[in-house]
């Protein structure tokens, strides 16, 4: 996060970052910047406030940064004898669809086999027609 300040009556000493309405670093030095990294997944609103060597202060506008889970790894696993269950991260909240083939050499035909929304950012999904098939490949997309 950088902040650019044009010249004024005084000579700027400090900037405060906030996330939301809370403090998260502070800068002196002339570049004005602070390094944020782990955000929360979903909106983050950011701001900054900056005091001169007279005490005055002003705010700069907000900005928000949404951060999102990429789908990126599955876990799955068998069970009983027909039934296979497929969890994956997810943004809170929003939907997913996950599809299934059993053929990726040629011309990719993907089946939707059930949509879902993300709760506390774990997804499940249950395909029931595992039996029907020797191998079996999945995807999830955002819907």
């Amino acid at each position: 996060i950088g902040v650019k300040v044009l010249p004024g009556s005084g000579t700027l000493t400090n900037v405060d970052f906030f996330l939301g309405g809370t403090r998260i670093g502070s800068s002196t030095n002339s570049s004005f910047s602070f390094e944020v990294s782990d955000l929360p997944v979903g909106a983050n609103v950011l701001s900054a406030t900056v005091t001169d060597s007279f005490g005055l202060t002003a705010s700069a506008g907000e900005i928000t940064v949404n951060i999102a889970l990429s789908v990126n790894q599955m876990a799955g696993r068998k069970v009983g004898t027909n039934q296979f269950i497929v969890c994956f991260l997810g943004l809170t909240g929003t939907n997913y669809i996950l599809e299934a083939t059993s053929d990726v050499a040629g011309p990719i035909v993907w089946t939707p086999i059930q949509t879902n929304q993300a709760g506390a950012n774990i997804l499940q999904f249950f395909d029931t027609d595992v039996p029907k098939h020797s191998v079996r490949f999945y995807r999830a997309r955002k819907q």
